[in-house]
């Protein structure tokens, strides 16, 4: 009995199976490329990068201050400025409501340790220093939460509240003592016992305005960079 072998190129010698198979395969693989593509349009494509340029931006200056904090702060220091950025986030927080997050308050604390160190009693210097610091938090929490908050404008209000709490707190550290004096002496029980009750001094209170003042973005809700319902 002779064999009859098809030739691999006839119509003969094509294996219906193989070419199922093969065919199946491409078509997955087509279909894995179009889900793997890029749908965005050219000005979403922009909109993202710039808002990775101005993300990356804010954060240029932190090889120079990291540092700069390690070698000028002590550890006293360093607690006391992480503790105030992490304070005023958490009650920032609770004042707009909503489910609080930890990772935004460990970042504003730790934006805070990295560029307190800078600030000085300029307003121009310290408006610099707020605007920078806002940035790289606002940069930090769109990263740690797919968010998409205005990093330019988190920048310009940290560095307008910075600037005029400064200004602020230079002008009631310049003032004079008529206000309230150093201290007053109540008598207690008509006895030569008092009670002495201290006021404090100009430094203290001007520090404290300065601070609250520059840590109000924590308690303003920044806008989305891109309108996405125009889009």
């Amino acid at each position: 009995m002779s064999v009859v072998r098809l030739h691999p190129n006839t119509t003969q010698g094509i294996n219906p199976l193989a070419c199922a198979d093969t065919a199946s395969h491409r078509s997955s693989h087509n279909s894995s490329n179009l889900n793997d593509a890029d749908t965005r349009t050219l000005a979403q494509m922009e909109e993202d990068q710039d808002k990775l340029t101005r993300g990356m931006a804010s954060m240029a200056a932190l090889p120079f201050t990291v540092p700069y904090t390690a070698a000028t702060l002590t550890a006293r220091g360093a607690a006391g400025l992480f503790a105030t950025g992490a304070g005023f986030d958490a009650a920032g927080q609770m004042v707009q409501g909503g489910e609080y997050r930890i990772g935004q308050t460990l970042a504003a604390g730790s934006t805070a340790l990295v560029y307190g160190p800078l600030a000085g009693r300029s307003p121009w210097r310290n408006a610099a220093v707020g605007g920078a610091l806002v940035g790289t938090h606002t940069f930090a929490t769109n990263w740690l939460y797919d968010e998409d908050k205005s990093v330019t404008q988190g920048a310009a209000l940290g560095a307008v509240t910075a600037g005029v709490g400064t200004a602020a707190g230079e002008l009631i550290r310049k003032g004079e003592r008529y206000v309230l004096p150093d201290k007053i002496t109540l008598p207690y029980f008509q006895t030569p016992a008092s009670i002495g009750i201290s006021f404090p001094t100009e430094d203290a209170i001007s520090k404290g305005v300065e601070t609250s003042v520059s840590h109000l973005p924590s308690f303003i809700a920044l806008p989305d960079a891109n309108n996405k319902e125009g889009r």
